[in-house]
């Protein structure tokens, strides 16, 4: 509808003036509308959408409006990770199991040891998807300081899915930037 193709448009020109009309559109009841506007605050990613997306992500239903608003968040975090730990971590302990699912998938974009920790804390979790969520996350970690870990995993992880998921995740860390000798690194993966 309109307010759709207004909503695309304002996101394209960078109308972050716009941005508060648009959050108030994550609320309405038309799924398409929803979604639109999910996706116009991922490409404004303004820091006071942060709420309004935190907010989509924990009541809503529809999986393809929580994945939109799971990018935005995840463009939100990247432009304001500091600011973003503290209302994500805030929230994400007592969310439905698919909110704490996008709430991982948003946490690398964060980065940092609180957010390490709160993915770590997700691997005891008794719902396998959410496992394989943080198992994921560790593996698209911004930095390799999870490498160790994955390794582990890759090696005895709960499942088979989770085991895959740990050894991407090592093979893409050990390929990032550390401060160990590459022989090292090699070693850690042939173990």
């Amino acid at each position: 509808g309109v307010r759709v193709e207004l909503m695309r448009s304002l996101a394209a020109r960078g109308a972050g003036g716009a941005a508060p009309v648009i959050e108030g559109m994550t609320a309405d009841p038309e799924r398409s509308v929803r979604l639109a506007a999910a996706q116009a605050l991922g490409v404004l990613a303004a820091e006071r959408s942060r709420g309004p997306l935190i907010s989509l992500l924990l009541k809503e239903m529809n999986g393809g409006v929580r994945e939109a608003a799971m990018e935005s968040l995840k463009a939100v975090a990247k432009e304001f990770p500091r600011r973003s730990i503290g209302p994500v971590l805030a929230v994400m302990a007592g969310a439905s199991p698919e909110a704490r699912w996008a709430f991982l998938h948003v946490l690398p974009a964060v980065g940092g040891t609180e957010a390490l920790d709160a993915v770590r804390r997700s691997l005891e979790y008794p719902a396998e998807e959410i496992v394989n969520a943080a198992t994921r996350a560790l593996g698209e970690w911004p930095d390799s300081g999870p490498l160790d870990e994955l390794i582990v995993l890759s090696r005895s992880g709960a499942g088979q899915t989770q085991r895959v998921l740990a050894l991407r995740g090592a093979v893409r860390l050990a390929g990032l930037p550390a401060d160990r000798p590459a022989a090292n690194t090699a070693a850690m993966l042939a173990m």
